[in-house]
């Protein structure tokens, strides 16, 4: 701290408990002005320092519907993906606002690859992230990989809406490319413009061009943090569901004249705690 400056107050401002839920949230996400949304078997509820403000019950015939769940800015919606293969979208008043279909917009992308194969596109959401880059891109991780989707406003008008203020027209969703093809376990949006995709087997680091910047054998990361050093060098901590936590090194390395092999990134564990 510099001579003279007051010193950092770091502690819990106020201990709330909500017990609104009849079965534990498996889902938990903030929202905007100190809200945050949570799902359960039966219900999404969205919560605020008072308490309850809104919730939405699923029929008694169908639970643990909510398998992903994000917050998407731009549109003031909270998107989840669903066990019946659907990602919808709601209003902070839980207000159903769409439900898209995901295995038709799957199979129009991968084409006649996989009817000729008669390999299945289809894919439960398993984790959901919402971008921060410009346009409402949506990451979402399935048993089919990671996919890239992009929520957008249409051109048809609704005809009721009086509670859907601001959403005076439908939303659309379109899938715009595959990034991985291996089942996604956890995606990582970090602060220094990158994106950590766990798989069941393997990690990959991408940039915001969601290219490739390195990868590693690593399943089941419940947990990341990158941090660049350089704009060639960083490191990288993870979090295993087995209760250990790796350190990584990301690296630039140049390979040598003549070389088969091009210039890359180098990723090492360092240490395991």
């Amino acid at each position: 701290p510099q001579e003279g400056s007051e010193p950092l107050n770091f502690g819990l401002e106020r201990e709330l408990t909500y017990a609104g839920h009849l079965t534990p949230a498996a889902q938990l996400v903030p929202l905007v002005k100190r809200t945050f949304a949570s799902a359960d078997e039966t219900h999404i509820r969205v919560w605020g320092p008072a308490g309850d403000l809104a919730k939405f019950a699923f029929p008694s015939n169908r639970r643990s519907m909510v398998s992903a769940m994000t917050f998407c800015p731009n549109f003031s919606t909270i998107v989840t993906g669903e066990v019946d293969m659907t990602l919808k979208c709601y209003s902070l008043s839980l207000d159903l606002v769409e439900s898209f279909a995901l295995e038709q917009a799957r199979l129009a992308l991968r084409g006649d690859k996989e009817k000729k194969s008669g390999r299945k596109a289809s894919g439960k959401v398993t984790c959901l992230e919402c971008l921060s880059t410009a346009g409402s891109f949506i990451l979402a991780g399935s048993e089919c990989g990671c996919e890239l989707w992009q929520l957008t406003k249409s051109r048809e008008r609704r005809i009721n809406t009086s509670k859907l203020r601001g959403l005076e027209y439908h939303l659309q969703l379109n899938l715009v490319k595959q990034i991985t093809t291996e089942p996604v376990y956890r995606i990582v949006c970090s602060a220094e413009q990158r994106v950590i995709v766990a798989g069941y087997k393997t990690l990959v680091v991408l940039d915001n061009e969601l290219t490739l910047v390195a990868s590693c054998n690593m399943p089941f990361v419940c947990s990341a943090h990158l941090h660049m050093l350089s704009s060639s060098q960083a490191e990288m901590m993870t979090g295993a569901a087995s209760g250990a936590v790796h350190l990584w090194s990301i690296q630039a390395f140049d390979a040598p004249v003549g070389s088969a092999v091009s210039d890359g990134l180098c990723t090492r564990l360092e240490h395991t705690f």
